[in-house]
C-alpha cells in the first residue's frame, strides 16, 4: 500500500468488500492518511437506501498488538469510535484482533470500524444528500438565496447526465459547494 494507490478501485475493494460487500461503488472518500509507514487509515462515508449516512474507518496495518490498540489508533486519528465490524466471511463475535481482521496481502491486514460523523469544522460535517427520486427544488431552501440558481443549474446538469445518481453537496469553509455523485 502506498499513497499512490489509495483510491484505486482494486485497493478499495480489498479493504472494504470483506466487511461491506457491494459498497465500494457507493462510497465517498473523506480522509486518507499514512499514520506510520505501516499503518494506513481511510475514512469514508456511505449512504443507505433511506438516505442515512454512515461513516467507517478502514485501518490497514502490518502489526498491531491487540484490539484495544487498534481502537485507540482509530480514536486518536478520527476522534470517535463506535464498533468493529467482523468480516462477512467470519461473522463471529468481535472479541479479538483475529476475529475482525482480513489479510490484504502477505504482509498487511485490515480491520473495519464504524465511527461517528466528523465533528471538526469542514465540509465533511455539513452535507446535503439528494436521492434519485427527490426533486432538485426540495434541497434548494437549505442554501443561501443568492446561490440557489447556480446550485439548481448544477444539480439539473448532474441529473441529466446520471438520472439514478445519489448526489452529495458539501459546503467548504469558504462557502463553496462541492458536488459528488456516482
Amino acid at each position: 500500500m502506498t499513497n499512490f494507490n489509495a483510491f484505486q478501485n482494486d485497493y478499495l475493494k480489498s479493504i472494504i468488500e470483506p466487511f461491506l460487500p457491494g459498497a465500494t461503488p457507493h462510497i465517498t472518500p473523506v480522509r486518507f492518511e499514512a499514520i506510520t509507514p505501516d499503518i494506513f487509515a481511510f475514512l469514508f462515508r456511505t449512504t443507505d437506501k433511506n438516505g442515512q449516512q454512515h461513516f467507517f474507518v478502514s485501518l490497514e496495518y502490518d502489526y498491531i498488538q491487540n484490539i484495544q490498540e487498534a481502537r485507540d489508533i482509530i480514536t486518536r486519528w478520527h476522534g470517535s469510535f463506535s464498533e468493529f465490524w467482523a468480516p462477512e466471511s467470519n461473522p463471529k463475535a468481535v472479541t479479538d484482533l483475529a476475529s475482525v481482521s482480513v489479510d490484504t496481502d502477505k504482509y498487511y491486514k485490515v480491520i473495519f470500524a464504524k465511527v461517528e460523523p466528523p465533528q471538526a469544522p469542514s465540509y465533511w460535517s455539513d452535507s446535503k444528500v439528494l436521492l434519485p427520486n427527490e426533486s432538485t427544488d426540495s434541497i434548494l431552501p437549505l442554501f443561501p438565496e443568492n446561490k440557489q440558481a447556480a446550485i439548481k443549474k448544477q444539480l439539473e446538469k448532474i441529473r441529466h447526465e446520471k438520472p439514478a445518481a445519489v448526489i452529495s453537496i458539501y459546503l467548504d469553509n469558504y462557502g463553496l459547494e462541492h458536488f459528488y455523485y456516482q
